[in-house]
Order: structure tokens, then sequence, then C-alpha cells
């Protein structure tokens, strides 16, 4: 039979009967645009009008994740990202977006695929971030469980890094290296226990991680959860058997690193563990030393009541309280004295406390010093004073607190040297007026028969040579003729301008 309209050729009257239904266009477009044209748009079942209004009016399209774009048929949508997002899609494992994943994997993407410069993959991605379900799902799909991003860091390194317990035992379960090694030799252990993850850390110690792994440091999980106070994960360690003595490469212990980075309630667990309190490192400096230097007053207490030698030594001959001296920790140094630190301790240079407070410029320990009956003219084993000390390193709080108290300001060092000689030596203009205006002899002499003016000639001070010639310094021909251009081009101007 033959179809009047088309002129088709039906095998029977059957076909031709279904096929006559071809050319019933019951389902008109009711969009505006179809609407206009001068032949009605019609289609003869409903699915070809959803299938004529998702590809020609952008109805039902599938909006593209990454982009603006919609895609016309959802089962593309796959196919796009692949084609114009490849780097995108690599985030998608930190978005939770399971769904997403399993249909660009399916449409051919490599699951190896790396992002950018850090070279994650989406195992390490997802494993980075704590998906769960991601993870499984591209374990189920072949993922290398020991693929290393540019670090080195493998999937169950990211987990344990960020604390995820969950994805790391189910990396673990499905045989993830519990020894796998960053590009700076950090186990996943030690990733646990320097970021404080005692949960992960659990787990790694019950499928038999190292508890003496080092990285290139190289330091221990126990000197990296000491250092950074997670009491909790140096504690589960040191139950673990973890050596409570190990030393990193200047021979720090981890009672050292937490006394120094002021992790009271480390300190505390670990001397009740049986640590050390007098060992010491290369420099030969003591738990102790570490507090006193780094000024934490409660581990420093701590310490001491806990038998801590309040005069030890290390190899420049610095006691604790010479630490606070050096670096101004008035609240350590305030500690020290009252728990009875000789005042008086000398190190290697026969520096006193004070004239390293002097030197270094921190008055506010000075101060405490002289209150608690320092000696203020206590010379080092050059002679200088604390207040010599103070000129030379132009620390004009502090010289102004020990010219206040009382101190010489005609003393001399070994090199008969005084303050203002010291002052006019290293350029230090404000002290030297100071100096100066507190009575200071302009003219004093060393044993080589130099001036103030002298000095400050020889090593170029213009500003100094200027504020002495300004308050009278003789000026002598042995000085010029060892001075610098400058200043005797100063020194010819204010003559000149005195005639």
């Amino acid at each position: 039979m033959i179809c009047e309209e088309c002129g088709r050729i039906c095998k029977s009257s059957r076909d031709h009967s279904q096929h006559k239904r071809c050319h019933i266009k019951k389902f008109a477009c009711e969009n505006e645009a179809c609407r206009r044209k001068p032949v009605q748009v019609s289609f003869s079942t409903t699915r070809d009008l959803i299938r004529h209004q998702e590809q020609v009016h952008s109805k039902k399209k599938t909006q593209c994740p990454y982009c603006s774009s919609r895609v016309k048929r959802k089962d593309n949508l796959g196919r796009h990202i692949v084609t114009l997002h490849g780097e995108e899609l690599l985030n998608t494992a930190t978005d939770h977006d399971e769904a997403m994943i399993r249909l660009v994997l399916d449409k051919g993407t490599n699951i190896e695929s790396k992002r950018g410069s850090d070279g994650e993959t989406l195992l390490s991605l997802a494993a980075a971030n704590g998906q769960e379900a991601v993870s499984k799902l591209l374990l189920g799909k072949g993922a290398n469980i020991e693929s290393m991003d540019n670090r080195h860091k493998t999937p169950l390194i990211w987990a344990a890094s960020n604390g995820h317990v969950a994805v790391a035992e189910l990396l673990l379960s499905k045989g993830a290296n519990t020894e796998s090694m960053d590009n700076r030799h950090k186990t996943p252990l030690i990733w646990a226990a320097s970021n404080g993850h005692v949960a992960v850390a659990e787990l790694l110690l019950s499928k038999g991680a190292n508890t003496e792994s080092m990285d290139n440091q190289p330091l221990t999980p126990l000197i990296w959860a000491a250092s950074n106070g997670h009491v909790a994960v140096a504690e589960l360690l040191l139950s673990k058997g973890s050596n409570i003595e190990s030393t990193d490469r200047q021979g720090s212990t981890p009672l050292s690193l937490a006394a120094k980075s002021g992790h009271e309630a480390v300190v505390k667990l670990l001397l009740n563990k049986g640590a050390n309190i007098k060992s010491t490192d290369l420099q030969g400096s003591t738990p102790l030393s570490y507090a006193a230097k780094y000024g934490n007053t409660a581990v420093a207490e701590l310490l001491l009541n806990k038998g801590a030698n309040i005069e030890s030594t290390d190899l420049q001959g610095s006691t604790p309280l010479s630490c606070t001296a050096t670096y101004g920790h008035t609240a350590v140094a305030e500690l020290l004295l009252n728990k009875g630190a000789n005042i008086k301790s000398t190190d290697l240079q026969g520096s006193t406390p004070l004239s390293l407070a002097a030197k270094y410029g921190n008055t506010a320990v000075a101060k405490l010093l002289l209150n608690k009956g320092a000696n203020i003219e206590s010379t080092d084993l050059q002679g200088r004073t604390p207040l010599s000390c103070a000129a030379a390193y132009e620390n004009i709080a502090v010289a102004e607190l020990l010219l206040n108290k009382g101190a010489n300001i005609e003393s001399t060092d070994l090199q008969g040297s005084t303050p203002l000689s010291c002052a006019a030596t290293y350029g230090n203009t404000e002290v030297a007026e100071l100096l100066l205006n507190k009575g200071a002899n302009i003219e004093s002499t060393d044993f080589q028969g130099s001036t103030p003016f002298s000095w400050a000639a020889k090593y170029g001070r213009t500003a100094v040579v200027e504020l002495l010639l300004s308050k009278g310094a003789n000026v002598k021909l042995v000085d010029i003729k060892t001075a610098s251009k400058s200043v005797v081009k100063l020194v010819r101007n204010t003559i000149n301008s005195s005639r």
C-alpha cells in the first residue's frame, strides 16, 4: 500500500495505518517564536515535541558547572566538560560531587590526570578534602593508591596531614603504605603528629606505623608533636614507646623544643614521663635556657620547680639570666632573680647580665638588674663597663638610665677609651651628644693619645665630628692626616667659617 501524503510504500495495511499517524501532528509547539511562523510547528508525539523544545528553545538544558554554557542534551555534558574543562574537573573531587566524577570518568577521562603545578591526582584531592565517598569511587575505578604529586605526597599523606580519619582508614584498608614519604621524608605519622591529629595518629600506629621515623631535618613524630604543642599526640606516642630523648640536628630534645615554644602542657607531660631536665643541645643549652631565651615564663617556672639548674651555662658561658638580658625578657629575668640566680655571673667574654642588657639595648631588663643590685661598674674582658657597651652599640635609653643611676662617665677600658670615645668610634651621634651634655671630657685620651675627635675623624664619622667641633673639640694635625676626605673638608669649612 502507498501513503497518499508522502508516497511511502507500506508492506501491509497495519504498517500503513501506523505510518499515517506520523502525518497527524496534533502536538503543536506553543513557543512564541514557533507560533509566529506561517506554518504551524507540530509533532505527532509528545516525545518529538520535547526533543524540539530542548534543542531549539533552550528548555531543560543542562547548565555546565564550570562555564555559562548550557548543553542541550544531558548525556553530552560529560563530553563537554572533558573537552573544555579538563583542569576544572579535578576540582570536583573537593565538592562532594560524586555524580559528576562518575559521569566524567564514564566518558573516558584519565583518572590519573594531575592538577596544574602542584600535580595532585583526583584521589589526592579527594583525600586532602576528606571526601570518603569520592575516594571510594575513585579507588573502585582503579585509581593509583600510591600516586604522588610534585612534592611526593600520597593520598594517605594528604588525609593524615588534614586529619581525615575516615579517608585514611579507607586508604589503609586498600593497602596504602604507612611509611610513604614526601620530598621532605615526612611520613603520614609525622604529618598527623605535627598537625595534632590524634585520631589519625592512633589509626596509623594501630597499622604499624614507625614511631621513630625521621624526616630530613631529622625530626621524629614526637619532636614534631612537642614543638607544636600537641599534648594528646605526644602522650599517645609516648604510650607507644617513642624515644623521649630523641634529638634533632641541633641536639635539641622534645623537652627543649617544647620549652622553646612555650608549650607548658607538653613540658609537664614530658617531665612526668621522665624526660631529662638537664639535657643539653650541641650549643650546651638546657631546656631552662630555651625558656629564658624565648621568654616563656610559665615554662621556666615549671622547670625551676622541677629542679632545673638555674646556673647552667652553654658553650658561651651564658646562664639563663644572661639569656634573658640578651633577648630582653624582663618577666623571666625577674623570676630567675627571685629564685636566686647569680646577678654577677659572667660569660666567656666576661660580660655580666647588666653588660649584655646594655649591649643589646634592653632597658627594662637593665633597670630590673640595677634595682636588684647589679654592679653598674662591672667590666668584661676588654674592660668595658655597661655604659661603654651602651655607647658602643648606640643604646641611648640604656645609657641615659645608667648615667641617671650614677655610672662613671669617664670609665676607661683596657685601651683607655672612655664611653665618649666608644660612641665617637662607632659614629653614635645621639649617645655622644648625651654624654657631652652630661659633662663627658671632650679631650679625654686613650693609651695611644687619641681623643674622641681622633677616632671620629679616622673612621669618617662626619656627624660626630661636626658635633664635637660644635662643642669646641681641638683639632690636631695628626688627626687630619689620618682623617677621611669628607672629614677634612668639614674641618676646613668649620675653620674658614670661624675666621
